[in-house]
């Protein structure tokens, strides 16, 4: 993992509809390998029917690695 990476984007298959919508976000000031990640208990919401609900990590169908600069160039960051 890289200096600049704060964290990773999760997606899941949506409990309530089936979509693969769900996204949870996990950050962290120190570095963490994905394995770690998916070891986790998040917080996901669906983006295709608004259901919110706890997901473990290692049920992500994807995880992607953002970065300060991912995060701003989306408007999310400072």
């Amino acid at each position: 993992m890289s200096a600049d990476t704060c964290g990773y984007l999760l997606t899941f298959r949506c409990l309530n509809c089936g979509r693969h919508e769900a996204f949870a976000s996990f950050s962290s000031d120190v570095p963490i390998s994905e394995e770690d990640v998916k070891t986790r208990i998040l917080e996901a919401v669906c983006r295709g029917c608004g259901w919110k609900g706890e997901v473990c990590g290692v049920s992500a169908i994807r995880i992607d690695q953002t970065t300060k600069s991912d995060a701003r160039s989306r408007g999310q960051g400072n």
